[in-house]
């Protein structure tokens, strides 16, 4: 297969517009959890290595989740001020 093809060299072969070594020893520790495609472009796994968009995806979520909780934070704070503003009056 094109895996054992690759693992196979030590010099370094053309990926994408650049060249790669990657050590043989490399290739065959991550066996299970690398996928090449037909024009030989190689993915791992998320377990291995998240791809950018995921990566970008999830800090908008988080980001979004921590002004959300912000902003509830500071409603409940301005309503129990203005309760409290009136009570004393």
């Amino acid at each position: 297969m094109r895996e054992t093809a690759l693992c196979s060299r030590a010099t370094p072969f053309v990926f994408g517009c650049t060249q790669l070594k990657v050590p043989p020893a490399h290739l065959i520790k991550l066996e299970n959890n690398i996928n090449i495609s037909p024009c030989g472009v190689a993915f791992v796994n998320a377990e291995i290595r998240k791809g950018i968009l995921p990566q970008m995806l999830q800090e908008i979520l988080d980001t979004r989740l921590m002004v959300i909780v912000f902003i509830v934070f500071t409603a409940c704070q301005c309503f129990y001020s203005y309760h409290i503003a009136i009570s004393i009056h």
